[in-house]
């Protein structure tokens, strides 16, 4: 399985089912429409919990949510996780590019923003390029 981040130029492939539209979380968002007026132009459904006013009760609910052309979610904070990415779940992702991956998310969710991630994963960088080349 493959994600990359959303672009409304993978709209044919989306619509043919090649790819799945989630969040960020892994949601799946369903796209309803594609064409609407303004910044966000593209509607998208997806379940949400929701809480009542004394916050002893929550349920999930599908709820709209408005997109721009590259998946971010309009009126959404960054820690809602509620931006679009794409899925292909028929691609294999190299052992090299899950493990970057897995640091780029690690450095995301717990580095400080100036931190030098290079500097902090360089080893396992090394390591992992030097059993690329000798495989």
């Amino acid at each position: 399985m493959r994600k990359v981040l959303f672009d409304i130029k993978f709209r044919p492939e989306i619509e043919s089912g090649e790819l799945k539209v989630t969040t960020q979380t892994g949601i799946p968002v369903t796209i309803l429409k594609w064409d609407m007026q303004g910044n966000y132009p593209i509607l998208g459904v997806a379940m949400t919990e929701q809480t009542n006013y004394e916050g002893d009760k929550s349920w999930d609910e599908e709820r709209p949510f408005a997109y721009s052309a590259d998946g971010h979610c309009c009126g959404s904070a960054l820690a809602d996780k509620r931006d679009l990415i794409l899925v292909d779940e028929k691609a294999d992702i190299p052992a090299f590019e899950q493990e970057l991956s897995a640091m780029l998310e690690y450095a995301r969710n717990h580095a400080k923003p100036d931190a030098n991630v290079v500097e902090i994963f360089k080893d396992r960088i090394y390591e992992h390029v030097r059993r690329e080349i000798m495989d």
